[in-house]
């Protein structure tokens, strides 16, 4: 996932793309529904895990105000430590 995140925020940064809009797909064991959501994205934050603080986790924030965390060792948000925002998506009526 870090490699994702991190292309991302190149093409985010990147002075000659546009981003309009952001979407994260979960499959259902995530999102507690019968199949894969795509849902639009308001900010991606990092997190370090509190027992291997080198270790990055990362919290999705959809719209809805739901949070998604990939995190290797399974952490949920609430124990993640330096939680920070790394980027975040303004909606089209956020001017």
């Amino acid at each position: 996932m870090v490699d994702t995140v991190s292309r991302l925020l190149v093409i985010i940064n990147a002075s000659y793309h546009s981003v309009t809009a952001v979407y994260l797909v979960t499959p259902a064991h995530m999102n507690h529904s019968a199949g894969l959501e795509m849902e639009r994205l308001s900010k991606i934050s990092i997190g370090y895990e509190p027992e291997k603080i080198e270790q990055e986790a990362y919290i999705f924030e959809v719209i809805r105000k739901k949070d998604y965390v990939d995190s290797t060792l399974g952490t949920p948000a609430i124990y993640l430590c330096n939680i920070s925002p790394i980027c975040s998506f303004k909606m089209a009526w956020d001017k």
